[in-house]
């Protein structure tokens, strides 16, 4: 039976071969329990160009309420691409042409944080991929006075495409902050269906000065030079 389902589709684990360890040190384990403890319905660990997806985690996430869907934050061209359902993923995926050639009916493919300040994020690039993309992320890291989603979300209108909200998590305190309800069943086909025709909806707030004065405390400390890149994006 179909469903409004509570989803984060955007998040990483101390496994992740980017950012693991040293800025993210939780599993994901302990990912899916703060999953389940908020409610979520739907969870996905993106790790950067890596699928951490196994059985026996499929299984300890449903033992918790928890739909776990395979994924990854793929490198490609330079550029960050959340990839959905590729049974085949390897990491040696490093161009958009192979994505388009594996890409079916089965699988979703979403625009993470396109014009946030990163070297990563897609920016004008996403307008010549468009042809495999499935969705455009709108991120929890935004302010009531500056939001890079607004490019985002005029993308998203102009081009009929669904706007996905996800919390890009590399610590649990951001989990819940910016979700997405996905009207489907709880079945991995179900929810990417939902999500390319649009039935969804996207759950968002302005993150609080602590929130941020919480992030920058972290990312000072882990990565500095792009803690400094971020603060200096947000001055007036």
């Amino acid at each position: 039976m179909k469903r409004w389902l509570k989803a984060e589709l955007h998040a990483h684990t101390a496994d992740d071969p980017a950012d693991g360890n040293w800025i993210i040190f939780h599993s994901a384990e302990k990912l899916i329990d703060k999953a389940g403890e908020l409610g979520f319905d739907v969870l996905s660990v993106t790790n950067h160009d890596q699928m951490l997806f196994s059985p026996s985690l499929h299984e300890y996430a449903k033992q918790r309420g928890v739909l776990l869907v395979p994924g990854v934050e793929a490198t490609l061209a330079g550029k960050h691409v959340l990839l959905y359902n590729f049974p085949n993923y390897d990491s040696y995926w490093n161009n958009p042409q192979i994505v388009a050639r594996q890409k079916g009916p089965e699988q979703l493919v979403i625009a993470p944080h396109p014009f946030f300040p990163s070297s990563t994020s897609l920016g004008n690039q996403l307008f010549e991929w468009l042809h495999f993309l499935d969705g455009i992320e709108y991120n929890h890291f935004y302010l009531s006075w500056l939001n890079f989603n607004r490019r985002a979300e005029e993308a998203a209108q102009r081009f009929n495409l669904p706007l996905v909200g996800n919390s890009d998590v590399h610590h649990l305190f951001q989990l819940g902050r910016t979700y997405t309800l996905v009207y489907a069943e709880k079945e991995i086909s179900s929810v990417v269906e939902a999500i390319k025709l649009g039935n969804i909806g996207v759950i968002t707030h302005p993150v609080s000065p602590l929130f941020v004065a919480n992030w920058f405390a972290r990312a000072a400390i882990s990565r500095p030079r792009y803690a400094m890149r971020v603060a200096l994006s947000l001055l007036p």
